[in-house]
């Protein structure tokens, strides 16, 4: 009779090993998808914010504030302010959609 209670203890021990081991897989889980979030919002507000931004220089630069001027404002390279000043000389006029409008 004793195997069998060390049998039957020895399954409940296995048993409550497994339910703890899948409530910590859980529970990691849920911290990484945690952090998943977290990064991604970070992410998107960087983004946002570096479009605003982006605007706000090509604003500058179309007003005609030197290059130079605008990288020490920032506190970038110089190179950066001209690559978005290529970009911003390649995009459309803003508010411009290409659709004419008739009246």
């Amino acid at each position: 009779m004793a195997g069998t209670s060390a049998r039957i203890a020895a399954r409940r021990r296995a048993r409550e090993a497994r339910v703890r081991r899948r409530e910590a897989l859980r529970e990691h889980e849920n911290q990484v998808n945690r952090l998943a979030g977290v990064f991604y919002e970070h992410e998107e507000f960087r983004r946002r914010h570096e479009c605003a931004s982006a605007a706000a220089v090509a604003e500058l630069l179309r007003l005609g504030e030197p290059v130079e001027e605008v990288a020490a404002l920032l506190g970038v390279d110089a190179g950066r302010v001209r690559a978005l000043k290529s970009l911003a000389q390649q995009a459309p006029p803003a508010g411009s959609d290409g659709s004419s409008e008739s009246s």
